[in-house]
């Protein structure tokens, strides 16, 4: 099994699980016309934890997460955050495979069973995840390609429609900038870009010639996510008005189900659901890939047993979903309101902002001595 993948395949991997249900859950709906400027400020503050991420990875020498955890915090401090570090891309990739079964639910197999829904979001995240690295990112260069020519022909048929109105977005910071400033930290910073620091077990798979780009590479992914995200906001708001995709559970939805042209070019909503569950697919396998590798780095598991580790993981991950599955409402708000204060943000800044200070103090002092 190879488990090398290129720069390319790197930003487009990044692409792919940044949009992921970022574009499907509403972000910052009750700025309204204002979300759009939540999302790209979001980006903005948002690439400079990307940027913390692949500094951290720089400066540590390419070491895995659990091995820049070991060497920083020690053995056991090390190990008991490995595993915490576990738990927690489980659970999100728990949560992720609820977003999309509620939307499935909702929208295109409302009589289908619960786990057969999620094993419709698993088994290929799973079998991926057991193929490896190199395949991860080829699919994600072609599912890239699909995504945003997915993107454009909604984008076509909208204005064709002539669907978007400009004045929609209109006035400008109506409501001044508290409820933009509230709504920026945490939820739009920890979802999508704190959520890159699952990267930091994909960095040391990049070939060895394009290693020093890393930094680079994750920048330009986020500039490229953060503006699709942005322009998903927009299009929406100039479609169905900021009211309407405030109280939508799922405005994409909604606004593409409305174009039509003519009789022969109508329920274009089922290109919003290949779109959407092509980034939760990625988005889910990206959590449960890297479940799998601090798995293995932690318990120090030998490759010839890495299926075995896939195997249990994956069951793990779909009894944990059916097992907490909950009704729409609570599933958001728990998503929205609690993991974002009390999960993401020591996961995703806390214990990373130590780790860095701690990892650039280490090198000025060994460049000190030399």
């Amino acid at each position: 099994m190879n488990n090398k993948i290129s720069g390319r395949q790197l930003v487009r991997m990044m692409i792919l699980f940044q949009i992921g249900s970022a574009v499907a859950i509403p972000l910052a709906t009750s700025a309204k016309q204002d979300s759009w400027i939540v999302i790209f400020l979001g980006m903005v503050i948002g690439t400079g934890a990307t940027f913390a991420y692949s500094t951290l990875f720089n400066k540590t020498s390419g070491a895995n997460f659990t091995e820049i955890l070991r060497e920083i915090f020690g053995g056991k401090v090390g190990f008991f955050l490995s595993l915490v570090y576990i738990v927690y891309y489980i659970y999100i990739a728990n949560r992720i495979i609820n977003d999309f079964r509620i939307i499935i639910k909702s929208t295109a197999l409302q009589r289908t069973p619960d786990i057969m829904v999620i094993l419709i979001m698993t088994i290929p995240a799973i079998y991926c995840a057991y193929l490896g690295i190199e395949a991860m990112g080829r699919g994600a260069v072609i599912l890239n390609a699909i995504t945003f020519t997915t993107i454009t022909i909604i984008t076509v048929f909208a204005f064709v429609n002539k669907l978007p109105r400009i004045e929609r977005l209109l006035p400008v910071l109506e409501y001044g900038w508290g409820p933009i400033i509230k709504l920026l930290f945490p939820l739009a910073i920890t979802v999508p870009y704190g959520e890159t620091i699952t990267f930091l077990n994909i960095y040391p798979n990049v070939r060895d010639n394009e290693m020093n780009k890393v930094r680079k590479l994750s920048f330009i992914s986020n500039i490229i996510a953060g503006n699709a995200l942005a322009f998903a906001s927009i299009m929406s708001i100039a479609t169905i008005s900021a009211n309407i995709v405030e109280v939508s559970v799922f405005p994409i939805l909604k606004s593409i189900g409305i174009i039509q042209i003519g009789s022969f070019i109508q329920r274009l909503d089922v290109f919003a659901i290949i779109l959407l569950m092509l980034g939760g697919f990625y988005k889910i396998l990206i959590f449960f890939y890297c479940s799998v590798e601090m798995a293995m780095a932690t318990f120090k598991v030998e490759i010839k047993y890495r299926n075995f580790i896939v195997i249990i993981l994956g069951v793990i991950v779909v009894l944990l979903s059916y097992i907490l599955k909950s009704n729409p409402v609570q599933h958001f708000h728990i998503g929205l309101d609690i993991v974002p204060i009390y999960i993401h943000v020591p996961l995703q800044f806390v214990i990373p902002i130590f780790l860095l200070i701690i990892a650039l103090r280490r090198n000025k002092n060994r460049n000190k001595i030399q």
